[in-house]
């Protein structure tokens, strides 16, 4: 297609160039594949410049020119394959191709399945796709095309979007994540007796309970706990009933994961934290023994350590970021424990003032916090029907019908309309989540403990620290490319506003955008808590600079002393400056308020913090 035609042909919002780059990659791809095997491929074209404009174009060449390669085309979403399976399906019609393309999900399965084989494009989601890898279904039914009378040929394979790269399960004893939840269910479909049924489910939690109490960081097998007794052959018994083939998938991955930690050393990990011990499974999912792929991901450059194996095919970034783009920092702490009714109050009356200078703002925040966002009406009542399932029988239709929130933009086109969003609190994920990545891609020798005393590093080790920083930067540029800057022939300026007090996120964002310092502002949001927060901190420092001194005077020593901030204040300042250190914006406002004053806070080894007057070369206990 050439450039002059290529706006109106396929849109007022698409990049000529960047989508020629993209087409060009995919042509490149099924060109290769006609001559080699083993093209495992990733495209990191930027959200927005047409990948899937381009895999439409594609696939409209193959019925036009009937070319030869049959195709595998993995979404993310339902919405986004049946947008494209209509378009496409249209378009064969209409070139006399009505075996071009299938799609394949649980609406049609009954209906198309015996078939599928006989398409030459075949649209599955990402969910088929990592169940077809860990062995659910027919792979030679789903891979090949096999037309009567023909050779089967292999598919090649593209998948819009990251694929799932992790299969995991976790095992808790606690009411929150029942650890038997899947032996319940298999033994149900399975049809045990009550008997077998409470011995499993008693047994099997003993084991893991035991395995929590006495366990090290890493599982050893489950069995050793009862070998050669009674016990064990029956619980051999019962899992031999076990019928996994009408079982709920969910279920029985987890009841394969149990199989694992039964016999198996090094299995799962032993997560301990505050909130208590559960044992975390998790392993990689690796595609590329599927035959060839291309992999769609235009934030796949933020990601390397998920991408080992492939080769990166860069498409130049056309946004045009710099005459765009802004971002404005609303300086505030918003982790879950932050998020208290006075830090609402204080975001909403922000929200509130910014409208009145930028008008509509979309508001996104943690599902857990919508209800509260809507009564204090930062959510317009406008925009409410966006945060609200639309179902049938309690039943969301299709993914775009699911509410939206600040980790459920995918397949939400209407974000696009918007030229601003605020992002109430910032996209991160629970811990777990990180960890498990850490688990499946390092092994379970990893260390995936929190650092509790670093606040520039989440985690202690380095490189789970790194994945952790890779997946939310991927997650937050995914995000802000939801909103209207996705249209990138735009000229309409774009605002994001982030309510977060950790400012080092602010300048990786600014980095990553190239963004000037004119496209950057920022404003410190204070409540009248906060207020007393500034005095506590002038009152401490004030009690600090005269201990110090009195130190000094006492003992004689003109080279200054450092005192633990226990013995200047008691278990008081002890504690009131352990509680506010672990916030990074207070902290920089207790480290500012003390060196106007000449005192230095050190945190020693073991997390101690000692006030330094004038180096501080004498300890006090």
């Amino acid at each position: 297609m050439s450039n002059v035609n290529l706006i109106s042909e396929v849109g007022s919002n698409l990049h000529p160039q960047a989508y020629e780059d993209t087409l060009n990659i995919l042509n490149s791809f099924v060109r290769e594949c006609e001559k080699r095997n083993e093209i495992h491929w990733v495209c990191n074209s930027a959200p927005g410049q047409g990948k899937t404009t381009a895999l439409k174009e594609l696939t409209k060449e193959m019925a036009s020119k009937r070319m030869a390669s049959p195709m595998l085309i993995v979404f993310n979403n339902k919405d986004t394959m049946n947008s494209y399976y209509e378009e496409i399906s249209e378009y064969a019609l209409e070139h006399y191709r009505p075996f071009l393309i299938q799609y394949l999900n649980e609406d049609n399965f009954t209906k198309v399945y015996d078939e599928v084989d006989q398409y030459q494009v075949l649209c599955i989601t990402q969910q088929r796709l990592r169940d077809l890898r860990l062995g659910y279904g027919d792979f030679n039914k789903i891979m090949y095309e096999e037309k009567e009378g023909q050779r089967a040929r292999e598919r090649l394979i593209i998948i819009d979007e990251m694929p799932i790269f992790v299969n995991d399960a976790d095992f808790d004893i606690s009411s929150k994540d029942n650890a038997v939840d899947w032996f319940d269910h298999l033994g149900e479909v399975s049809s045990l007796d009550e008997e077998d049924m409470q011995f499993g489910r008693i047994l099997i939690n003993k084991l893991i309970a035991r395995e929590m109490e006495v366990g090290e960081h890493v599982t050893k097998n489950l069995f050793r706990y009862i070998q050669g007794g009674e016990s064990g052959d029956k619980l051999n018994e019962i899992l031999k009933k076990l019928k996994v083939d009408t079982a709920n998938r969910e279920h029985v991955d987890k009841y394969k994961w149990f199989l694992k930690l039964l016999r198996k050393d090094n299995v799962g990990v032993l997560d301990r934290s505050k909130y208590g011990t559960k044992i975390m499974c998790a392993e990689a999912i690796d595609y590329k023994p599927m035959g060839n792929i291309l992999i769609l991901d235009g934030t796949s450059d933020l990601m390397p350590s998920f991408y080992s194996g492939y080769i990166m095919k860069g498409v130049k970034n056309y946004h045009n970021y710099k005459g765009r783009l802004n971002l404005h920092h609303r300086a505030i702490s918003t982790s879950a424990s932050s998020r208290t009714p006075d830090t609402i109050e204080l975001i909403s009356e922000d929200m509130f003032k910014l409208r009145t200078k930028y008008g509509e703002i979309l508001p996104l925040m943690a599902k857990s916090d919508v209800q509260r966002y809507i009564d204090m009406k930062v959510i317009t009542e406008n925009q409410i029907s966006l945060f609200e399932t639309k179902t049938v029988g309690d039943v969301a239709e299709s993914h775009s019908e699911m509410p939206i929130n600040i980790f459920n933009t995918v397949g939400k086109n209407v974000l696009s309309d918007f030229d601003s969003l605020a992002l109430l609190n910032l996209p991160i994920r629970h811990p777990s989540s990180y960890k498990k990545y850490a688990i499946a891609l390092f092994g379970t020798e990893t260390n995936i403990r929190i650092n509790d005393g670093n606040f520039s590093n989440w985690f202690e080790d380095e490189a789970v620290q790194r994945l952790y920083e890779e997946v939310f930067m991927a997650d937050i540029v995914q995000l802000i490319h939801r909103c209207a800057l996705r249209n990138i022939n735009a000229t309409t300026p774009v605002h994001i506003f982030l309510y977060t007090n950790q400012k080092r996120w602010i300048e990786r964002l600014q980095e990553h955008f190239g963004l000037p310092n004119r496209n950057m502002t920022k404003v410190q949001l204070r409540s009248n808590g906060q207020g007393r927060f500034m005095n506590d901190c002038e009152t401490w420092a004030v009690k600090s600079l005269e201990y110090c001194r009195a130190e000094m005077k006492r003992i004689n020593n003109p080279l200054g002393v450092s005192v633990y901030s226990s013995t200047i204040g008691g278990a008081k300042f002890k504690e009131w400056l352990k509680r506010h250190w672990s916030d990074e914006m207070k902290r920089e406002k207790i480290i500012e308020v003390f060196e106007k004053k000449e005192l230095t806070i050190r945190v020693t080894s073991n997390g101690y913090k000692m006030i330094e007057f004038n180096g501080g070369l004498l300890y006090l206990e």
